[in-house]
């Protein structure tokens, strides 16, 4: 609800990462899922609302030895983007596929934005894959073709 008194609906067309501490709080708003941060204009998903939710793609899983390797290559380097990312499941699509290898996967989507290892930010999509067990084996931004480098 705005300061007026206005209520509305807001999409989020995309998520940009960043590397910087920064204070994190818990908050709850009852009666209510999605809210403003104070005249910041950052939107939170409150997940203890008590609306219907559904169960998390992160749910009983775990990093591959080979994804925690890539993780840890630096800041900038499309694999290493924060794990903050993953608050924004919800905004994501999960699509299952079949790999060339003929076993069935889920990747988990979400648009966003990421810095390429020169630091000029870029368009694109947080790309989680996760085999049956749990198990992810894969954790990428993948930017859009249609930028430059």
């Amino acid at each position: 609800m705005s300061s007026q008194g206005v209520a509305g609906t807001a999409t989020v067309a995309k998520v940009r990462a960043r590397h910087a501490v920064a204070p994190v709080y818990n908050l709850t708003v009852r009666g209510t899922s999605r809210y403003l941060v104070g005249g910041c204009g950052v939107v939170v998903h409150n997940k203890e609302s008590g609306g219907k939710q559904g169960t998390s793609f992160f749910e009983g899983t775990r990093y591959s030895p080979e994804v925690i390797k890539k993780m840890n290559r630096g800041v900038g380097e499309f694999h290493s983007f924060p794990e903050s990312v993953r608050s924004f499941e919800s905004l994501g699509t999960v699509r299952s596929f079949k790999g060339g290898d003929g076993v069935v996967r889920q990747i988990l989507e979400i648009r966003g934005s990421y810095p390429n290892p020169s630091g000029i930010w870029r368009d694109g999509v947080f790309e989680f894959i996760k085999e049956s067990d749990g198990l992810i084996t894969h954790r990428f931004f993948r930017p859009a073709c249609s930028q430059g480098p």
